[in-house]
């Protein structure tokens, strides 16, 4: 091996080291056959991403759960606006983001009539 071959390979071995420590052992023991630091990265972000058909069947049924979003009996506005912010940015996350007044308009329309 030249040194830039040497380097090249130091370099895997230190990233596929990061990731292996930064794992828990049952995600260890379903990336233990790969090979590659970019196999094991990519394993492990479709078992947690999902791919693009994943991801949109998730934003598709969290955008049905925020249409359909209500205070629930004997909830308090506090656990109701907690479950509201979560709900908004796991949509975020999912580029499925609403402007504010969208958000205003939402939680008052999901109050109670009392």
């Amino acid at each position: 091996m030249d040194d830039e071959q040497k380097c090249e390979f130091k370099s895997h071995h230190k990233v596929k080291t990061i990731i292996l420590n930064a794992i828990s052992y049952n995600e260890y023991e379903k990336i233990t056959n790969l090979n590659s630091a970019k196999d094991i990265l990519d394993s492990l972000r479709v078992t947690h991403e999902g791919n693009t058909q994943v991801k949109e069947t998730k934003a598709l049924a969290l955008i049905q759960k925020y249409e359909s979003f209500n205070m629930e009996e004997e909830e308090i506005i506090e656990t109701m606006f907690s479950r509201f912010l979560t709900l908004v940015a796991v949509l975020k996350v999912l580029d499925k983001s609403y402007t504010i007044v969208d958000h205003a308009k939402k939680i008052i329309r999901s109050l109670p009539k009392k």
